[in-house]
């Protein structure tokens, strides 16, 4: 890993408030989930997928960061 685990953090945080506003976009745009076109459930889909790549992300991450604050066996 060249990138510090500091800067992934930065990077993952961003990514987050980013998703975050396309997240409250879309609620805003789509105010009843039963008039969801075929396209609006993609990009709900789209959506959810980046919230999950994200969830993985940060806990690869977490545990990178838990790995180097152990001591060395």
């Amino acid at each position: 890993d060249l990138i510090p685990p500091q800067a992934q953090l930065k990077v993952l945080r961003a990514l987050q408030a980013e998703l975050n506003q396309r997240t409250a976009e879309f609620a805003a745009a789509h105010p009843d989930p039963d008039q969801l076109t075929d396209e609006d459930r993609e990009e709900l889909k789209e959506v959810e997928q980046a919230q999950r790549d994200i969830a993985a992300l940060f806990e690869q991450l977490a545990r990178l960061m838990e790995e180097q604050k152990q001591p060395d066996k």
